[in-house]
């Protein structure tokens, strides 16, 4: 019984070739026959006492199509037993054909987990990026809580950067019909506002008017040229409070100096996970593309569909993306997660990595914090389901991570 797969990469598709002989196929019509003959009633016999001569006379055709279908299904098990193949998803069979010699010739076609062999990890090499937290840095975050707590405040003055306007905004086709009239609030900032509209309405007071052109879509889906009119009606001043030691006390902090270097400790902390976790992803597609393998179709679905309703992933100016690259996105992910558990799993089984009691703890605990609730209850919780199994299998494959940041050549790139 050949083994077809394609030359390459280690497949995670499997074709095999199989045969039914004639023997087995009579065995297959015979077990049909036996369980028809306790089902089927005849006119003349007891129920389930109907000669098998008689269950084949009259049931011909059904006997036929059930003895093959069984003696498929039994071949396809006994041939898949036979080999250690533990199939993933639909197993697919095709090109049933029945030989001169009364046999028949089928294909089976399946995935399986593929053969992932690492690479020699010492000749692999990555880049683990370090980024300082500057003074600069500190006063960003500072400046946005800043923002968050501003108030505005009417003015009589003309308009200036950061100003906050109300105006009358009259929109006009190219025929000088009205497309939209109404009030609109408007930030005056340089890199938020068309910069014809920045220009037009710096140092404009209350009461002043000015006139735009724009390139807007019209209902054709055609580009036309349209005219836009405002009126200033308020123009309100943002005040933002002092970055002083009243403001961190505010804040929960003893001084300025002390929220900073708080801020300094948890901006420290969030760009080491981000640049732990680019540092392990960079380590799972350069051990891929030096040992690449096939990644099963079945496992990529099954991990899209526990994805597709918790991930939301954006455009790059933030908006929302169509449906379709939504989903590619999002299939695009689950294939990554796929291949780094089995990149993990391979570790674990040719580095023999396992958790300790201390690892175990350890996610326990982390599990516990992301669940809101005892490390202690949700142990407990944990073995009395079963679930602690899964708890150990994740923190064996973050050892198999630990042992891979270990294995490579690591190239440290200061930002």
């Amino acid at each position: 019984m050949p083994e077809i797969i394609e030359p390459g990469k280690p497949g995670s598709r499997r074709r095999l070739e199989m045969v039914i002989t004639k023997e087995e196929l009579a065995e297959a019509e015979a077990r049909v026959v036996k369980t028809l003959s306790k089902r089927v009633k005849v006119p003349g016999f007891r129920p389930g006492n109907v000669p098998p001569a008689v269950v084949r006379a009259r049931f011909g055709e059904m006997v036929a199509h059930e003895a093959l279908d069984d003696a498929v299904n039994e071949k396809v098990r006994h041939e898949l037993s036979a080999v250690g193949a533990r199939p993933l998803g639909q197993v697919i069979i095709s090109d049933i054909k029945k030989e001169e010699d009364g046999s028949i010739r089928l294909t089976v076609e399946y995935e399986t987990i593929p053969e992932v062999t690492l690479p020699e990890l010492s000749r692999i090499t990555v880049e683990k990026r370090v980024l300082t937290i500057s003074d600069v840095d500190i006063l960003e975050q500072l400046e946005a809580i800043q923002k968050s707590l501003a108030t505005t405040e009417t003015v009589e003055r003309g308009i200036r950067e950061g100003d906050h306007i109300v105006a009358e905004m009259t929109e006009f086709d190219p025929n000088g019909d009205v497309t939209f009239t109404g009030k609109v609030g408007i930030r005056y900032n340089r890199d938020e506002l068309d910069p014809y509209l920045f220009d037009e309405l710096g140092g404009k007071k209350v009461g002043d008017e000015c006139d735009i052109s724009v390139v807007a879509e019209n209902e054709k889906g055609e580009n036309e040229e349209r005219k836009q009119h405002y009126k200033v009606l308020e123009v309100r001043e943002l005040r933002m409070p002092e970055l002083d030691d009243e403001f961190a006390k505010s804040h929960g902090h003893e001084s300025l100096d002390e929220m900073k270097e708080e801020i300094r400790k948890a901006l420290e902390a969030r760009i080491e996970r981000e640049l732990e976790l680019d540092f392990e992803w960079k380590i799972i597609r350069a051990i891929y593309d030096s040992a690449p393998f096939d990644i099963p179709e079945s496992l990529v679905a099954r991990r899209y569909e526990g994805l597709k309703d918790q991930v939301e992933i954006q455009s790059a100016d933030g908006g929302e993306l169509p449906e379709e690259q939504q989903r590619e996105q999002i299939m695009r992910f689950a294939a990554d997660l796929v291949k780094r558990e089995l990149i993990l799993a391979a570790a674990i089984r040719e580095f023999s990595v396992e958790e300790t009691e201390g690892d175990l703890e350890k996610e326990i605990a982390e599990e516990a914090e992301d669940r809101k609730m005892a490390p202690e209850k949700l142990r407990k919780q944990a073995e009395k389901s079963g679930d602690i199994e899964r708890i150990r299998y994740v923190a064996r494959l973050k050892k198999a991570m630990d042992f891979l940041k270990e294995a490579v050549h690591t190239e440290i790139v200061f930002q």
